[in-house]
Parts: C-alpha cells; structure tokens; sequence
C-alpha cells in the first residue's frame, strides 16, 4: 500500500482503493505514485489474479479503481484480462467504480513488425467496450488507453518517433496523468472509450517526405 508524494496533476482520489494489476518497465512505480499522491491507497498484483483481486476488495472493504498494463500483451491474455476486469467491475456494482486497461497503440494502427502485440491490444480494446456495455447500466466505468512512443520500451520508440507529431516519446509521468482523466471521480459520463496518449501519431502520417 503506498502513500506517494504530491505529483503535479490533481485529481480526489482520497480514501479510494485501487488495484493496479501488472508491471511494465517502471511505469507500475510512477502510476502508483500518481494515484497515491491524490490520496489513494494503491495495492499492486504481478499477473491479472481475480483471487489476488478479490483478497484485497475484502480487505478493504471496497473496491474504487483497477488498472490493467496491458502492453505487449498477446491475443492470448485477453481472456485473463477480461475475467480481471468482470471479477472488479462485480465488485464495485453501483458504487460508480472505474476500470482502464492500458495497451500499445499497435491496437488501432498495426505495424508490420507487431501483428502479434497489435491483435492483442486490439482484442483487449474490443473487451473493453463489450465490458462497458455490459457493466454500464451498474454503474461501472470501462475505458482503455493506448500509449505510442514511449520510455517504458525505448527500441520502439526509436521506431515511432519520427512519424509522431511532438517530436519525441512520452514519460510515464506524461501517461501516469492522461490515466488520472479516466479514473478521476468526478468524470461521471465517459465509458467504452479508448483515450489515445501518442504525441499525435495516430492523428496521421506525420513524416516529410
């Protein structure tokens, strides 16, 4: 459980429970400490558990928030993550909970080089807008969203970068704030969305030629 100190971007997250399930590169730290900042206490799962969830929404007594880090997962993941996201959102029926899966942006614009990453976050992006429709009507929230160039994988942002409109990659502190959009308790109407966090690169062909 972290208690984290005062990041820039401020949401009130005070006295919430999240659950952030997965690691990628460090960017785990940075969004714990994120959430933790803006009052939440942060507990951490190393794989998409839905017993290691339920242990702690008992402990707790609630259940507020679960992040996924979905990056570089494979089209075979998608099922773990799916039953993640159900056992949560079961959870926090009617308390206005909030669910985000965070993947590449491969899942929207594939490359050649990346089939097996972009149809895993393409299939996690169609899981979460199922997972909205279905769980809406209890009041669950179930957004996803997808990072380009970034500092958590280095090689492929040397690869993106030069088609990205900013000009460079994103730090996690950049995606640990965008996440902070979707999970701040006073954005009451925003659910089967995918959040784009790419400098642009999506936008379009950014590169001269």
């Amino acid at each position: 459980m972290r208690k984290g100190a005062l990041l820039t971007m401020k949401v009130d997250l005070a006295g919430q429970i999240a659950v952030l399930s997965n690691s990628a590169a460090g960017l785990e730290t940075v969004i714990a400490d994120s959430l933790a900042a803006n009052g939440a206490f942060v507990e951490t799962i190393d794989e998409f558990r839905p017993d290691r969830l339920a242990a702690i929404a008992a402990e707790h007594g609630r259940l507020d928030m679960l992040v996924n880090l979905a990056l570089g997962t494979r089209a075979s993941a998608v099922g773990p993550i799916e039953r993640l996201c159900r056992a949560a959102a079961e959870v926090m029926e009617g308390s206005g909970g909030r669910i985000v899966t965070i993947v590449w942006a491969l899942g929207t614009v594939p490359a050649r080089s990346e089939i097996a990453v972009a149809a895993g976050a393409a299939a996690v992006i169609a899981a979460t807008r199922g997972l909205a429709l279905e769980f809406g009507p209890r009041n669950v929230r179930v957004n996803a969203m997808t990072v380009g160039a970034s500092e958590i994988d280095p090689a492929l942002a040397a690869r993106l970068v030069t088609h990205v409109p900013l000009a460079r990659a994103a730090t996690s502190r950049e995606i640990a704030a965008a996440l902070l959009f979707l999970l701040d308790p006073a954005n009451t109407y925003t659910t089967g969305h995918v959040l784009t966090v790419d400098g642009g690169w999506t936008a379009g062909y950014a590169r001269n030629f």
